[in-house]
């Protein structure tokens, strides 16, 4: 305690409390030299009394007085004001044990405990209800029987009073004294303790409160710190650039406590609405492996100028990774790789251009080591980024398909400076067990021609809404996967599908991977591919992400409705081979991707109508060119997901008998985070084809990825339009309930209402126009599951039969082993 106590011998100590016990406690706003009141000079003086043996507030003897200043800054109604004063006063003192136990052993504490203190007296103190000063002669009548016990004012007016430390029951523990609430009251409450004031001989003390804030950009009221902003060290200065985010940042914070104006200081309040806006930035504010989760938000005392510090997350500050990806010929091109998949694009770069030095100074340092770290301050020359675990979700998964696992460790744990953590890169083929600190990876997705590829995911993002981490789990190496797939389409029937793969075929220049995918289609047939994949060719010579796929593939799209009035049905199968080229430029250049491809494909397309037995079959030689564009943001309230994707074909017509033509698409996303754990999601599709691109090639109206309510091929034609609307809502299931199965439900199950429309024009067949669609969906994703089921009703002139309402179903889960 920063006071020294003094007080009388315990006999007149005593007789003054029972002489002074009636006398009122004077309650009035302290005042200067110049009779000006003080700041935080409003008085709330206290009376203490006993019942149910614990402390309680005597409100008879117990008074608010308001200064001016308080009243003047006040925004709410004073008796409101004054309510959640004596809230906080009660639940300060209801904090404190009943005072006996203060006073007992450990011995006797222990029989307490377990029930078996008994005597007549500790019986009585157990559940008195009485005065004050009554209280105290009972009590030293009580501690008098045995001298082990400690007096009334041991445990009253000495320092140990207002100790802070553990509960009385916590073991092996610095105890906390009866008063430390009190004592520290300025630290969560608005009640600052006047030591001075403090007398317990009649059971009274006063604090004083601390003026509601009136501005919140008002440096003689309230203080901000953002000790971690930037991420430097602390001897380099910020630039202006630096400096200005900074203040933008603060500026953010103090609108956010605007509602907070006026009301008596709270300090509670603050953390929750701050915590909230860094959530609405996509902050992370559950981290498993922690001590606590960010924001760490530490508002100080209630005395001005109150001082708010802000640690906004954790920090990545090293990356350590084994010592033979440095030293292992065999290995020596996988530090690159792992910074690809680990770094920005900045960073990586900066790692490309200074990769010599760089390894020269790891080797130095990791003579006897078996794992080395790279710094990024030491080696990458900047910040690290903030430790975010739904990116760290899809990072996982692309350092599974290079056979690593990847956890983070605490390294700095100073929550009102920083909170600094490291990631640590294992070989799977040597991990046994990880815990909590080990994210699970995104759920492996496969492209339609049946290839599990990690680069996917990058794409769809169908990774878990709440990222969890279980503890205590085996990891192992895996080479292989088996998936499954069910899609049900209106009027076309079910699809079910199987797919194999072996991963992870390492070359000097390339990872290989072999899969195939086999299955059957609703009133079709068999289908069919087999894909060979290379990925990061050359990748130690060019440092960009350089892939190859060859496909052959058998497949088929059943009751097409490509003649007029849609009868009779045609089922088309298509049989062919493609080579794919993909390149990509950067990963994560300020949250932007960018992948270019090229495809050319051989495809022989057979034709046969409904309850026929010819067939029609047509060649196509087409090259298709592309890219894929996504940008993410951080850092803002309410981070938002862009993807686009153009695609121009051209049908090459190398054969007298095939058709030349051109088809142009491009296929947007917006996705973005809204209050209350909404999202929205719009996709959005603009597809043209030239007058001589044949029927089955050219722009198809319905299914699930265009407006449903109405099947595929409800109109077909040379130009297209449409828009998803979608928005996303939680289950509302309390965040309190701990059950585990309603749990599951909040955190990987979302509704999702629906409006879809768009228009087709210059039709081949239908009429062209303007359609819609209205529905629900749900979306689960409880990995390695990805679930969609969507029922739309159509708006609009179908051309085709059926009902209105329309299900649509998908569901497909890749696991490795």
């Amino acid at each position: 305690m920063r006071h020294k106590l003094f007080i009388a011998p315990i006999v007149l100590w005593l007789v003054g409390a029972v002489c002074f016990a009636q006398q009122a406690l004077s309650c009035k706003v302290p005042v200067d030299a110049q009779g000006n009141q003080r700041a935080n000079g409003s008085q709330l003086c206290v009376g203490l009394a006993i019942k149910g043996g614990k402390l309680v507030v005597d409100r008879a003897q117990t008074q608010f007085v308001a200064s001016d200043e308080f009243l003047r800054r006040l925004r709410i109604a004073p008796e409101a004001a004054e309510k959640q004063i004596y809230e906080y006063l009660e639940k300060i003192i209801s904090r404190s044990d009943k005072p006996y136990r203060y006073a007992l052993d450990q011995d006797e504490l222990k029989q307490d405990r377990e029930g078996q203190l008994n005597d007549e007296l500790t019986a009585k103190l157990r559940i008195s209800d009485s005065a004050w000063d009554k209280y105290i002669i009972t009590f030293s009548e009580w501690s008098e029987e045995k001298e082990t016990r400690q007096s009334f004012a041991d445990v009253f007016a000495t320092d140990a009073a207002f100790t802070s430390g553990a509960k009385l029951d916590e073991p092996d523990e610095i105890k906390a004294g009866i008063f430390a609430a009190v004592f520290f009251s300025s630290d969560q409450t608005p009640l600052i303790f006047n030591e001075e004031s403090y007398d317990i001989r009649r059971g009274r003390f006063s604090f004083s409160i601390a003026d509601p804030i009136s501005d919140w950009a008002d440096a003689t009221q309230v203080k901000f710190e953002l000790p971690d902003f930037t991420g430097k060290p602390a001897e380099i200065p910020e630039t202006a650039a630096e400096t200005r985010r900074k203040e933008a940042r603060v500026r953010q914070l103090q609108q956010e406590l605007q509602p907070l104006l006026g009301t008596p200081y709270c300090p509670q309040c603050i953390v929750d609405r701050l915590r909230d806006f860094y959530r609405r930035l996509g902050f992370p504010t559950q981290i498993a492996g922690l001590p606590e989760s960010p924001p760490y938000v530490t508002p100080k005392s209630a005395r001005a100028p109150v001082l708010i510090t802000v640690v906004e997350a954790a920090r990545i500050t090293r990356i350590e990774i084994p010592k033979e990806t440095l030293t292992d010929a065999a290995q020596a091109n996988e530090i690159d790789k792992v910074l690809y998949n680990l770094l920005d694009d900045a960073a990586f770069r900066f790692f490309v251009a200074n990769r010599k030095t760089i390894i020269n100074g790891l080797q130095a340092n990791a003579a006897d080591a078996e794992w080395v770290s790279l710094g990024f301050q030491e080696d990458f020359k900047r910040a690290g980024p903030w430790l975010n675990l739904n990116r760290l979700q899809i990072q996982q998964l692309l350092m599974a398909q290079l056979g690593y696992v990847v956890s983070y460790f605490p390294v700095e744990l100073n929550t009102e400076k920083f909170v600094r953590v490291q990631l640590k890169v294992q070989k799977l083929k040597e991990t046994a067990q990880v815990k909590e600190n080990t994210p699970d990876a995104a759920p492996p997705l496969a492209t339609d021609e049946g290839l599990v590829n990690a680069h996917k995911q990058e794409n769809e993002n169908k990774t878990d809404f709440a990222p969890t981490s279980k503890k205590d789990r085996e990891v192992r190496e895996k080479k292989y996967y088996l998936g499954f797939g069910v899609e049900y389409r209106p009027g076309q029937g079910v699809r079910v599908f199987g797919l194999g793969q072996r991963s992870r075929i390492s070359t000097s220049f390339a990872e290989h991977s072999l899969s195939a995918k086999f299955g059957g289609q609703q009133g079709g047939g068999a289908l069919g591919s087999v894909n060979y994949f290379a990925d990061y060719l050359f990748f130690h010579q060019l440092h960009r992400r350089l892939s190859f796929q060859l496909n052959a593939n058998n497949d088929i799209e059943p009751e097409r409705a490509l003649n007029a009035n849609s009868q009779p049905t045609t089922d088309e199968r298509r049989r062919g081979a493609s080579a794919r080229l993909e390149f990509e430029p950067f990963r994560d250049l300020g949250g932007r991707l960018l992948r270019f491809h090229a495809e050319g494909q051989r495809t022989t397309v057979a034709l046969r109508a409904q309850n026929q037995t010819t067939t029609t079959t047509q060649n196509l030689t087409t090259l298709e060119t592309g890219a894929l564009y996504l940008s993410e943001t951080s850092e803002v309230e309410f981070p938002r997901r862009v993807r686009i994707e153009p695609r121009l074909k051209f049908g090459l017509g190398l054969a007298a008998s095939e058709p030349r033509f051109t088809v142009f698409s491009t296929t947007g996303q917006y996705h973005q985070v809204l209050p209350k754990q909404m999202e929205l999601d719009l996709r959005g599709r603009l597809e043209s084809a030239s007058e001589k691109t044949p029927l089955i090639e050219q722009p198809s109206f319905g299914g699930e990825d265009v407006v449903r309510g109405f099947r595929r091929d409800d109109a077909i034609g040379l130009r297209q339009w449409c828009l998803q609307n979608e928005l996303w809502l939680p289950l509302p299931i309390n965040k309190q309930d701990k059950n585990e199965f309603k749990t599951l439900l909040r955190e990987k199950v979302k509704l999702a209402p629906f409006f879809d429309v768009g228009g087709l024009y210059d039709p081949s067949r239908s009429v062209s126009g303007i359609r819609s669609g209205i529905g629900l969906g749900l979306r689960i994703i409880y990995n390695p599951i990805v679930f969609r089921i969507d029922y739309a009703y159509g708006l609009g002139v179908a051309g085709t039969p059926g009902s209105r309402g329309k299900f649509y179903f998908t569901v497909s889960s890749n696991l490795p082993f």
